[in-house]
């Protein structure tokens, strides 16, 4: 059975944002950084080009740990701040 390979998907949905940033997730199969997006509810997802794990936050606890994670600056998720543009 012959694997096609994809080229890597990226989304058109909003990035989610954290401390002035796009939110990021560690992948905790390969270890990438995943970019999270606003799903059309507001709820972070995203997935690991590099592994494909999928990650999509449905219930509060699960966004409640997210912001705690971020508030205390855990090495699990980090935000990307946007360079001023020129």
């Amino acid at each position: 059975m012959m694997v096609e390979k994809r080229a890597a998907v990226t989304s058109h949905k909003p990035p989610y944002m954290a401390e002035g940033g796009t939110l990021m997730l560690k992948c905790f199969l390969c270890g990438n950084w995943i970019v999270l997006h606003a799903d059309r509810n507001g709820r972070p997802f995203g997935f690991c080009p590099a592994c494909g794990v999928h990650v999509h936050f449905h219930k509060q606890e699960g966004l409640d740990l997210l912001e705690s994670a971020v508030a205390r600056h855990l090495p699990i998720v980090k935000t990307s701040i946007p360079s001023p543009p020129d």
